[in-house]
């Protein structure tokens, strides 16, 4: 359960993140680091947001390692499971839009494979250990948290979960296009929800985004 400090908090610093981080961090690290690549501006903003989530949220992610290690089995059964699941989706919606748009391919891990060849140890520690935890207590635990019904709880941290992959790539690239890439992400905002509700522990999502994650970045290398 979140505090009010918690939620009025991680509600300002969600904003702050998507509307500022990025160009505050862009223009400090080429200050300090005129030489500076994309994949240390990424690993700025991941640290950043870790930490800020950490920090605002250690209440709630305290309770959360309590819960879940006296819950641990449940955790860990809804993790896997919820890892298969996605597998089995994420399959079939790539196969039927790659059948239905035989040219579509996903920007963002366009990107993320750019990056990997920047660094890749530090891409795995941005993307499977930093982003996981700071996007699940976000999207799925604030979220959660805050919205009265179950159906607003789904409807929006799915759709909040799936447009922050793509939003930042509006103007580059069609919308038909954007628009393809945000359905391809709905699964996985599926499988993380239902995840965090039914082991009603944010570890549950998290493991499962860890690996997820994992599972894509490995075979960039």
């Amino acid at each position: 359960m979140l505090t009010r400090f918690e939620a009025t908090w991680g509600v300002r610093y969600g904003l702050f993140q998507l509307a500022f981080l990025p160009s505050l961090a862009s223009t400090v690290l080429v200050w300090l680091f005129p030489n500076a690549q994309a994949i240390h501006l990424n690993l700025l903003c991941w640290a950043v947001n870790f930490c800020a989530i950490c920090g605002i949220f250690h209440r709630y992610l305290l309770d959360s390692v309590k819960y879940s290690i006296k819950n641990i089995k449940t955790v860990l059964l809804t993790a896997m499971g919820g890892f298969v699941v996605y597998q089995a989706l994420i399959y079939s919606v790539s196969a039927a839009l790659v059948l239905l748009f035989p040219q579509f391919f996903n920007v963002n891990d366009a990107h993320l494979a750019v990056a990997v060849q920047q660094s890749y140890p530090l891409m795995v520690i941005g993307t499977v250990v930093l982003v996981p935890l700071t996007e699940e207590v976000l999207y799925r635990g604030l979220i959660f948290g805050l919205l009265p019904s179950r159906l607003s709880r789904y409807l929006v941290s799915i759709g909040v979960f799936c447009a922050i992959h793509v939003m930042g790539y509006i103007g580059y690239y069609p919308p038909l296009h954007l628009l393809i890439c945000f359905v391809q992400y709905i699964p996985a905002g599926l499988v993380l929800a239902l995840a965090y509700e039914r082991s009603n522990s944010i570890f549950a999502p998290i493991l499962i985004h860890m690996a997820v994650n994992a599972i894509a970045i490995l075979p960039m290398r």
